[in-house]
């Protein structure tokens, strides 16, 4: 049976006082009468006195804006390939779902893209400019993921060519006068408006408002407050945002309007190649004591937004590397694996812990079939994720 809160609140002032309707039926009708004017004549002096029940933002202790059930996300961030006929939306992107299904994910990230010229320029396009991912190929991705039973995060990305081939990244972002971040506010609200609306109509689990920008969060809180508001009045879904590392992570200071703590989890847990599964899940002890603060000061659980390692030797060591096109790395499959096993078993069990998007998954099924140093999970680090994924909710 089902209960609205008037219904709940209704018991709860019973159960405390009594059901006092029987006692008012033997009162005279003039006292009644007397008690219900000098109730309405205190509700008018109150309200021309310009008091008013406090607002859900004069609260620093409120909740999210839309309460949710936290759910367990076994995830994986789904790339897309820019190449018609193998990107989302595509049959090959369907069969690399289907694989991951295979495997026990449960939620992917689906990641379209706007574009800045630079770090410093406060223009941001998006919309249908890359041919490859038009918005009925996302869509028809989100349909492909929901249609197998699984459950879609939409992260949206901030990339540029300048960014790789400057040697910058979106934690680089940054603007160099008031009117210019004015400007990259008004348009990246555009931009994550637009996939909002989106999220919206196409049944979105979960939306993610941004990414690493570090500069951005650190500098411009209120800002993002704003956006925030902003999205919630388009979407009534759930809300994270994917910080770096803890660095980021720790300095926001907006998780409370927001329904996860999401983070880019990309931790150096080893002094170098070779380390054991013991001695990773050594190094992942400091984080786990700082995580577990962060969900206490803002009462949110936390998410790994993505977190991975390459299959190159030393790659717990620094995770966050990508490989340099046209080196030739040697391959370590093993240490990936060890890698993916000392986290499952760091964080499976913490009960403020509520998931993990790998980095990363093609919508190209093939490459499951290609071995190489980049951070797509190979085959004995499969295994590993298999085994966990298609074990039982640890929240229940």
């Amino acid at each position: 049976m089902e209960f609205d809160a008037g219904t709940c609140e209704k018991a709860r002032f019973l159960n405390a006082h009594g059901d006092h309707r029987l006692k008012l039926r033997k009162l005279p009708k003039f006292l009644i009468l007397s008690a219900i004017a000098i109730a309405f004549i205190a509700w008018m002096l109150t309200t021309s006195a310009g008091v008013s029940s406090p607002k859900p933002e004069d609260d620093p202790s409120r909740q999210a804006a839309n309460p949710i059930t936290h759910e367990f996300q076994k995830g994986m961030n789904f790339a897309h390939v820019h190449r018609g006929g193998l990107g989302y939306g595509s049959e090959s992107s369907l069969a690399a779902l289907r694989q991951l299904k295979e495997m026990g994910v449960e939620w992917v990230a689906i990641m379209p893209f706007g574009y800045m010229g630079s770090v410093t320029e406060p223009t941001i396009r998006f919309g249908d400019r890359d041919r490859s991912m038009q918005s009925a190929h996302i869509e028809q991705c989100v349909r492909d993921a929901h249609g197998l039973g699984m459950k879609v995060m939409m992260k949206p990305h901030i990339w540029g060519r300048g960014f790789q081939d400057g040697g910058k990244w979106r934690g680089d972002i940054k603007m160099s006068s008031e009117s210019a971040w004015d400007q990259w506010f008004s348009d990246y609200r555009d931009f994550i408006l637009h996939h909002a609306r989106q999220s919206a109509q196409w049944d979105i689990d979960l939306l993610c408002i941004g990414i690493e920008y570090v500069h951005t969060t650190r500098e411009k809180p209120e800002k993002w407050r704003q956006v925030i508001r902003d999205i919630r009045g388009a979407y009534d879904g759930p809300l994270t945002y994917a910080a770096n590392t803890l660095n980021e992570t720790e300095a926001i200071t907006f998780w409370d309007d927001l329904d996860y703590i999401g983070v880019n989890a990309y931790f150096s847990i080893a002094d170098g190649p070779g380390a054991s599964i013991g001695t990773m899940k050594q190094g992942f002890g400091p984080y786990v004591k700082r995580l577990e603060k962060l969900h206490r000061k803002w009462d949110r659980p936390i998410l790994f937004t993505e977190a991975g390692f390459r299959s190159v030797p030393g790659a717990a060591k620094a995770p966050w590397e990508w490989g340099r096109r046209g080196r030739e790395e040697p391959i370590d499959l093993g240490e990936q694996a060890r890698a993916y096993q000392a986290l499952f078993e760091t964080f499976w069990e913490e009960p403020w812990f509520h998931g993990v998007y790998w980095w990363k998954w093609f919508s190209d099924p093939r490459h499951a079939d290609r071995i190489g140093t980049g951070h797509m999970p190979q085959p004995p680090a499969r295994l590993v994720l298999t085994d966990f994924f298609r074990r039982p909710d640890p929240r229940g």
